[in-house]
């Protein structure tokens, strides 16, 4: 419970909201322990910390900047669409007076190729963002604050921007940046590009807005995006190889033992593939996964899985507070909480522990796809049965090995069979989609009430006797109560129909 308060004391360092404090006060009910609030307000301390070190320095205190000269380094790889690039840029810079914010720039009209780590001077117009209030809207604001970026603007198209190579330093930007063009010459068409940097490189820019609907209706979004599997499959891979191969010397295994340099080499790969991929949260988790499991071969501490796994989540958690806002972080430390505590009470062999995992999964993860998306997708569940083995098995290492042979020349060979395989693999999710009549299409309003359904199923799981059984099925049918919403004074609730050729407008 220590681990869940820290992560109560980021959220209510961040938000303010009361709920943290509610769900603080029931955790030291059910177990007394100084531990509990001590986790709390180490969370807030870290958040506040945290925030101090990225605010930016040296803005004015206003809402919009009209003109502004900026400079500074790109620090993200520019997305360019026929219309206009897009790219973050780390200000030093405010009108020729030191200043330090990360700022989200968008340049249309015919912009220049533009590379991570140039620097520019740009005259650009900018304003802090802010959210729409239509309810059960994308946070825009709150995915920005994640990624550190408080303003956004564009570039005056009538200026000459200054454009420069920054000043060599140690940074993955650039080869990320490589790597993706290489890819991007080798794919034969776009959607095939998209899927390729997605699993490679963790890019999804490419992705089309039709294809993430796709994997959104067939339940498989988890599937393109790095996380542990790659980091495993790297991980093992150069663990077996350097432990064959210093094995074949006598003498060096003298020195140090084959098991000691294949777990130490493993986790090196590990660490710089995780820096090639973007260290998001789920790289995050599954590195420092892998670090406990290097440490247990060498002998040093002995873990359990769930000691690992909450580990993980303090160490992402330092590494970047902001994860608490962000989705993957959830569906990625859930996940793995699902299968552990599935492999605990449901333990089987073969295709029956396939099954029920995907089962447990599918249902420990619809709470979160309902609130988040108002939408679960049932159908997933014969999705992933055959879409996770054609990834995680054949697609992915084909990636990999493709990615490695780029410096080398020797990718176009494996170019074809791997767009054929994406090419099956989009055949199969439309299929699948047909079977999208059976998903439910239901929104819960609130986060009580999701982390109640959560709670429901965690006590069916782990506690199903009375009184527990009876508590956690009034939860399920409480959550299943068609939501009403409130309009508070001095607020209106506007509800637009669309009906082809008539429009309505509903005010209350």
């Amino acid at each position: 419970m220590e681990v869940f308060c820290f992560v109560l004391g980021i959220l209510f360092a961040y938000t303010l909201k009361p709920l943290s404090i509610l769900i603080l006060l029931s955790f030291i009910y059910i177990k007394p322990s100084y531990r509990l609030p001590l986790g709390f307000f180490l969370g807030m301390a870290l958040a506040g910390m945290h925030q101090w070190l990225i605010v930016p320095k040296g803005m004015p205190k206003l809402d919009v900047i009209p003109k502004a000269l900026v400079s500074g380094t790109i620090d993200s790889i520019p997305t360019r669409t026929p219309f206009k690039t897009s790219f973050i840029l780390a200000m030093d810079a405010l009108n020729n007076k030191p200043a330090q914010a990360r700022l989200l720039l968008t340049w249309y009209n015919k912009a220049p190729i533009l590379h991570a780590g140039q620097r520019g001077c740009f005259e650009v117009k900018l304003k802090k963002p802010r959210n729409y209030q239509n309810p059960g809207s994308f946070d825009y604001l709150q995915s920005l604050n994640s990624k550190h970026i408080f303003w956004t603007g564009y570039i005056r198209s009538k200026t000459q921007p200054l454009i420069k190579p920054s000043a060599p330093k140690l940074s993955w930007l650039p080869a990320r940046e490589y790597l993706a063009f290489e890819l991007e010459k080798l794919a034969p068409n776009t959607r095939i590009r998209g899927i390729i940097q997605a699993l490679a490189l963790n890019l999804t820019q490419h992705i089309s807005p039709e294809d993430w609907e796709l994997f959104r209706r067939t339940g498989t979004v988890h599937i393109f995006g790095i996380s542990g599997e790659h980091i495993a499959l790297i991980a093992g891979f150069v663990f077996f190889l350097f432990k064959r191969l210093w094995s074949l010397s006598k003498t060096l295994c003298l020195y140090i033992p084959a098991f000691y340099v294949a777990s130490l080499t493993s986790f090196v790969s590990a660490l710089i593939y995780s820096f090639l991929a973007g260290f998001g949260p789920p790289v995050q988790r599954a590195l420092i996964g892998c670090f406990f499991y290097s440490l247990c071969c060498l002998g040093k501490q002995k873990l359990t899985p769930w000691q690992v796994w909450r580990y993980a989540l303090v160490g992402v958690l330092c590494i970047e507070p902001h994860a608490v806002f962000m989705q993957g972080f959830y569906f990625s430390f859930l996940a793995v909480a699902c299968l552990l505590l599935t492999q605990q009470l449901w333990s089987s062999k073969g295709y029956k522990n396939i099954l029920i995992v995907q089962l447990a999964c599918l249902i420990g993860l619809m709470p979160l796809s309902l609130y988040w998306f108002a939408y679960g997708s049932l159908n997933g569940y014969l999705a992933n049965l055959f879409v996770i083995p054609l990834v995680g098995l054949v697609l992915v290492p084909l990636i990999l090995i493709l990615l490695v042979l780029i410096p080398f020349g020797g990718a176009h060979l494996l170019i074809k069979p791997v767009a054929w395989l994406i090419s099956l693999l989009f055949q199969f999710l439309e299929w699948i989609e047909h079977l999208s009549a059976i998903n439910i299409e239901w929104a819960l309003p609130s986060l009580p009430l999701t982390l109640g359904l959560m709670s429901a199923l965690l006590l069916l799981a782990v506690l199903p006797i009375k009184p527990f059984k009876y508590f956690a099925v009034f939860w399920i049918v409480v959550a299943c109560i068609p939501h009403r919403a409130l309009v508070k004074p001095g607020e209106a609730l506007i509800r637009v129909l669309d009906v082809g050729q008539g429009l309505a407008i509903s005010v209350h």
